[in-house]
């Protein structure tokens, strides 16, 4: 595979919902660019007019944080170090140019050892309106995590269902929790990176996953594949796709049919299917 490195700057996703402007009413690009020169110069977040913009343009939920690539919630501190990891200087490096691993503070975001590989979770189940639909979920889960367990035995990721802890779940005693959240629409689910740690280790489905046209497990096969590290594969620029932020560090050829693909430039699709090289990208950074 041949290798090589250049500068990454990759743009928000705006999710566009009543009462958020659209592109047109404004150049995100701008917004984007003063902040981040601004921030990099030692600005604080609150005296950048550019970063306060920006937030007001992007959709928030109930707790506070902010929704960045149409399924990654962020704070406001978190939004800045990502914007900071965009400043000058900062680059990706990409391995044969899909599968695409996230980037924080410049190294790359996955469970390196064995041991962080056991992914223990509870399902907290009074979130959900009924027992259908947390037995539903028990089920879409067990499927989606052995469909990526089963990519790599090799590999040791191991997604443990801690039922017991179902009733009652915290972050002390498992990994994440899978929650059935009222979100007001901005996302159908949104899950968390590797880096991510104790309250925001949160795997979110809103109730749109009940009437959404896309499969189920596949949504939470995308979302496991961040929960993995993995970055959504139209992030390099998709005509057809909204711009997003982040570095990243590609390990395959780009891939219009990965699980990690949004539904638009021509590629995703409502099936939602780890594909072919996905496995490959997995088996190449986990093995």
């Amino acid at each position: 595979m041949k290798a090589f490195v250049r500068p990454v700057l990759f743009f928000l996703a705006i999710t566009l919902q009543s009462g958020f402007s659209s592109a047109a009413d404004v150049d995100i690009r701008v917004l984007l660019e003063g902040a981040i020169k601004d921030l990099s110069s030692g600005k604080e977040r609150g005296e950048s007019e550019n970063f306060q913009q920006l937030l007001s343009h992007l959709p928030k939920v109930p707790d506070g944080r902010y929704v960045v690539e149409g399924d990654l919630l962020l704070t406001e501190r978190e939004l800045e170090d990502r914007l900071l990891d965009l400043a000058p200087g900062t680059q990706s490096s990409e391995d044969n140019v899909e599968l695409k691993v996230n980037k924080h503070n410049g190294i790359r975001d996955i469970y390196e050892t064995i041991a962080e590989r056991t992914l223990t979770y509870a399902i907290r189940k009074n979130s959900f309106g009924s027992e259908q639909q947390y037995a539903e979920m028990i089920a879409l889960m067990s499927e989606a995590t052995g469909n990526w367990e089963a990519i790599c035995p090799s590999c040791r990721i191991d997604f443990v269902h801690k039922q017991s802890m179902d009733l009652n779940p915290n972050h002390r005693d498992v990994n994440f929790i899978v929650e059935l959240r009222d979100a007001g629409g901005f996302f159908i689910a949104n899950a968390f990176f590797p880096h991510d740690t104790g309250s925001n280790r949160v795997l979110t489905v809103d109730p749109s996953f009940y009437t959404s046209e896309f499969a189920k497990r596949g949504i939470l096969e995308h979302e496991l594949g961040h929960v993995l590290g993995y970055a959504h594969e139209q992030i390099q620029g998709i005509p057809g796709c909204r711009p997003e932020l982040g570095t990243w560090m590609a390990l395959t050829d780009y891939d219009n049919k990965s699980i990690m693909h949004y539904f638009c430039g021509g590629g995703g699709s409502l099936d939602m299917k780890i594909s072919d090289t996905d496995k490959v990208g997995h088996r190449l950074i986990y093995q």
